[in-house]
C-alpha cells in the first residue's frame, strides 16, 4: 500500500544490507486473459502474450518513464506521492538504482515493452514496518503497478507477480516469504493476489489510511502453480 510504502522507506532507520546481483532479465511462462482497454470500452481484446513477461532492473534512464506512471491518475489512485517532480523521483529511486538501499526495484516488460513497476525488500530491514507486521525476519515485501494503460486490467497482475515471486522473492532474494499490502478497497489487486497464492493475515494500521492496510502473506509452499505449466500447445 502506498502510503505504508511512503511512510516505512522514508522514516526506518534500519541498516542497509549489501545489495546482491541479480538477474539482468526474466522471463515469464504462464497464462493471462483479455479484458478491456480503458480507451476502448465494450470491445473484447485478444489476449496478451504472456510468454513475453520479463523484467529489467532499474536504471537511471527509466527514471522519466517512472515520473509519467507515478503521475497518471490510475496509479496515484493506490500509490502516494503524486504529483511527482523529477526532483523528487531522482531522490527517491537514485539511491535504489545505486545499491544505497535494500529495495530492488524493476521495470515489468511486455514483448519488451516496459509496462509497469515492481520492487521488493527485506522487511526486517524497517523495523517500524517489521514491528506492525509481525512476519519472520526472512521475508520480504513486493510492491507494484501497471504503468501502461494498454496493459491494465488486461489479467497480468497475477502472472506478473506469480513469476515475479519464483524468481526474484523465493529465488535470487532467498525469501522464506513474500508480503504485499495493498488497500482494502483495491479488491481487483487482492483478487490477483489471491489467484498467486497470497492470502490474508491481518489488516494493519496505515499512516494516513483509514482503512489501514490488508496484509497477505505467500509462503513458497503455497505459490499457486501457474495453470498453463506441463500444457502443451
Amino acid at each position: 500500500m502506498a502510503v505504508w510504502r511512503e511512510a516505512r522507506h522514508t522514516r526506518s532507520r534500519g541498516a542497509s544490507p549489501e545489495p546482491r546481483t541479480l538477474p539482468r532479465v526474466l522471463t515469464y511462462d504462464g497464462d493471462c486473459a483479455g479484458a478491456l482497454t480503458p480507451a476502448n470500452r465494450g470491445t473484447a481484446m485478444s489476449a496478451l502474450d504472456p510468454d513475453t513477461i520479463g523484467f529489467t532492473p532499474l536504471a537511471a534512464d527509466d527514471l522519466p518513464l517512472l515520473r509519467g506512471w507515478l503521475n497518471n491518475p490510475a496509479v496515484a489512485a493506490w500509490w502516494d506521492g503524486a504529483p511527482w517532480s523529477d526532483d523528487a523521483v531522482i531522490a527517491k529511486y537514485a539511491p535504489r538504482i545505486r545499491g544505497e538501499t535494500p529495495v530492488r526495484c524493476y521495470l515489468i516488460r511486455h514483448g519488451g515493452e516496459p509496462i509497469g513497476f515492481i520492487q521488493a525488500y527485506p522487511v526486517a530491514a524497517y523495523p517500524e514496518f517489521w514491528r506492525a507486521v509481525e512476519v519472520e525476519a526472512g521475508a520480504w515485501g513486493v510492491d507494484l503497478f501497471i504503468g501502461s494503460d494498454r496493459h491494465r486490467h488486461r489479467g497480468l497482475g497475477a502472472p506478473i507477480l506469480r513469476r515475479f515471486a519464483r524468481e526474484v522473492a523465493s529465488g535470487a532474494c532467498q525469501a522464506t516469504s513474500c508480503v504485499i499490502d495493498p488497500s482494502p478497497r483495491n479488491r481487483a489487486a487482492i483478487r490477483a493476489y489471491e489467484k498467486v497464492g497470497f492470502r490474508h493475515l491481518r489488516t494493519v494500521p496505515a499512516p494516513d489510511a483509514p482503512d489501514g492496510a490488508y496484509l497477505m502473506r505467500l509462503a513458497p509452499a503455497d505459490l499457486a502453480a501457474d495453470p498453463m505449466e506441463g500444457v502443451s500447445l
